[in-house]
């Protein structure tokens, strides 16, 4: 996913609909690049050349149906992890709504589209997908993790022993990462206001603090009046002066290997301070999405 613009596949055979829709799109989100497709062959085609933040598919279709095409989206690995929305003509089509999760659709929109609710609706699937990317991101660095020590098994057998219980323990730490992430998919397709890690949405330059998720508040306390800007986290998380300079030099460290290596930047291990004064271990992330960043924390 592009981090510095928003991309929107929209597949419907009715070019008034698309048309319709792309200026929908480009009000509510005015760095969005939109692509459209007037079948259903085609769609599948740009979502595999362009790989869109989110994909909305028309229902009644000539020639490929937009069961099929959610079908064949979510059957291809490199494709299944991209929100579907559907767009139903009829707000009571229960029938149709059936289908469409059966097919792994995880939205809805109905026509005549409102903006508002294409807003929300969106809004809703960029955080499906922000999650996708940290799970891929999670899974590669373990993965990694693990060939490498692989590697390490063939070349030397006095640390078999050693290296193969830290390959079962990489593997726990997968199953137990794949368990959660899971389990925080099915959250957002049900509550999409409910999210299973701790996110600080800051905006612009001097990174305003625009929404903490209720996740946030739980494990931290800590409300957006307490942080009015990014720069007010630092001194409360991380009180102790010494800790709070090594983990902003780590940090940089990491942002500035990230920027060389064109890479997301690696998440690292640190111990926050609560509010109420208590301390959690947290896996620290952070994503850019158009103008938007996104602290994410994982205990």
């Amino acid at each position: 996913m592009d981090s510095t613009r928003i991309t929107i596949l929209a597949i419907d055979d009715n070019p008034d609909n698309l048309i319709t829709v792309s200026a929908l799109l480009r009000e509510s989100f005015p760095d969005v690049k939109v692509f459209t497709a007037l079948s259903g062959a085609k769609g599948v085609e740009l979502a595999a050349a362009e790989q869109p933040d989110v994909i909305l598919l028309d229902i009644v279709m000539s020639g490929m149906d937009g069961f099929e095409v959610c079908r064949a989206l979510k059957a291809d690995p490199a494709l299944h992890d991209i929100p579907v929305v559907f767009v139903t003509a009829l707000k009571v089509d229960k029938a149709s709504r059936i289908r469409a999760l059966e097919c792994g659709a995880e939205g809805f929109l109905s026509k005549p589209i409102d903006e508002i609710e294409l807003t929300a609706v969106v809004r809703a699937m960029l955080k499906i997908n922000l999650l996708s990317i940290i799970k891929r991101d999670e899974h590669e660095r373990l993965a990694a993790m693990v060939k490498e020590q692989t590697r390490e098994l063939q070349a030397t057998h006095k640390s078999t022993l050693n290296l193969l219980q830290a390959v079962r323990s990489e593997n726990d730490a997968w199953r137990k990462s794949e368990e959660a992430l899971r389990a925080s998919e099915e959250k957002f397709r049900s509550m999409v206001e409910t999210m299973p890690l701790a996110i600080h949405l800051t905006v612009g330059d001097d990174q305003t603090s625009e929404y903490l998720n209720p996740t946030f508040l739980s494990l931290f306390g800590y409300t957006l009046t307490d942080l009015p800007t990014l720069a007010h986290w630092w001194p409360l998380a991380y009180p102790d002066e010494q800790y709070r300079a090594e983990i902003a030099a780590e940090w940089s460290r990491r942002v500035q290997r990230a920027i060389e290596t064109k890479s997301p930047i690696e998440p690292m291990e640190v111990v926050v301070t609560c509010k109420d004064g208590s301390k959690k271990d947290i896996s620290w992330g952070y994503v850019t999405l158009g103008e938007k960043s996104y602290s994410c924390g994982l205990t």
